[in-house]
C-alpha cells in the first residue's frame, strides 16, 4: 500500500485551481494563442491524475482495488469522452461557445468542491482499510 503521507493535498488544490483561470483566459485571449491557454488548463487538470490514483489505490481494499480502478476509468469516459462532446455541441448550438465553455467551467468548480470536501476523509478512509497492525501485519476486520 502507498503511504498516505506520499500524497501532497496541494497537489489537489493547486491542479484544479491552477486550471481554472487558463481556461477563463483561453475565453478571451484571440486563438492561435488560445492554444496556449489550453494546453496549461489540460496541463494542470491531469497534474491530480497521480495523486488521485494513490488516493484511490489507498481508501479500496486489496480485494476490490481492480474493480475500483475499473469503474474509475469507466466513469471518467462515459462522462468526458461520451458525454461531454454532444453535450457541449448541444448547448452552443442552442446558445454558445461560450456558454458551452461556462457548463466546462461550472464542471471545474464541481470537481473541485468534492475534491476539498472528499481529502478531509482521506486519512480517516486510509487508516480504516489498512487496520490494525499485529506482527507488521495489516488486519482488516470484517474483509479477507
Amino acid at each position: 500500500m502507498i503511504a498516505a503521507t506520499a500524497i501532497n493535498e496541494n497537489e489537489l488544490r493547486i491542479g484544479l485551481a491552477a486550471a481554472f483561470p487558463f481556461f477563463l483566459l483561453m475565453l478571451i485571449v484571440p486563438f492561435p494563442a488560445a492554444w496556449i491557454c489550453i494546453f496549461c488548463a489540460e496541463f494542470c487538470l491531469f497534474f491530480n491524475t497521480g495523486p488521485s490514483n494513490t488516493i484511490l489505490a489507498n481508501v479500496t481494499h486489496p480485494s476490490v482495488r481492480a474493480t475500483a480502478f475499473a469503474l474509475n476509468i469507466l466513469l471518467i469516459h462515459a462522462l468526458g469522452d461520451a458525454l461531454s462532446p454532444p453535450l457541449l455541441g448541444a448547448v452552443a448550438e442552442r446558445y454558445s461557445w461560450n456558454a458551452a465553455f461556462g457548463v466546462v467551467i461550472a464542471t471545474m468548480a464541481v470537481a473541485a468542491i468534492l475534491w476539498l470536501w472528499g481529502v478531509r476523509y482521506l486519512q480517516r478512509d486510509t487508516l480504516r482499510i489498512e487496520g490494525p497492525r499485529q506482527n507488521g501485519a495489516s488486519v482488516v476486520a470484517g474483509l479477507s
